[in-house]
């Protein structure tokens, strides 16, 4: 039994097709939180504990979202994936350009985050 496994099953059983979704909605919400979390810690323990909650929401959210994805639409597998894999590269491309216009800004990495969390 994982970490994260113990940490979702509370939320939802498992994921096994019919409730991926809720394991993916659960990841997303946890994900959020630690970034906010991030941004707020002003000591190495509480980043710690931001980073220790960051690693299985992130598996969650962003491993199980092309499952979901791909059990929606069985016949549009194909186009699903490729949207799937246009949006990690221009979220990787937004991301760098985000975090020089936070920068250029004064807000930092922290301001980032911090806008990036609560706008999950």
């Amino acid at each position: 039994m994982t970490f994260t496994h113990r940490t979702f099953s509370r939320v939802c059983p498992l994921a096994d097709g019919a409730r991926e979704g809720c394991l993916v909605i659960a990841g997303g919400v946890f994900f959020g939180l630690s970034l906010v979390l991030t941004a707020a810690s002003r000591s190495f323990l509480v980043l710690l504990v931001s980073f220790i909650a960051f690693y299985p929401a992130s598996g969650a959210f962003v491993t199980f979202s092309p499952a979901e994805l791909m059990d929606r639409e069985p016949s549009r597998r194909d186009q699903n994936m490729a949207r799937w894999t246009f949006a990690g590269s221009a979220g990787s491309a937004v991301g760098l350009v985000a975090l020089v216009a936070a920068s250029a800004l004064g807000a930092g990495w922290r301001g980032l985050y911090l806008t990036i969390g609560k706008a999950r």
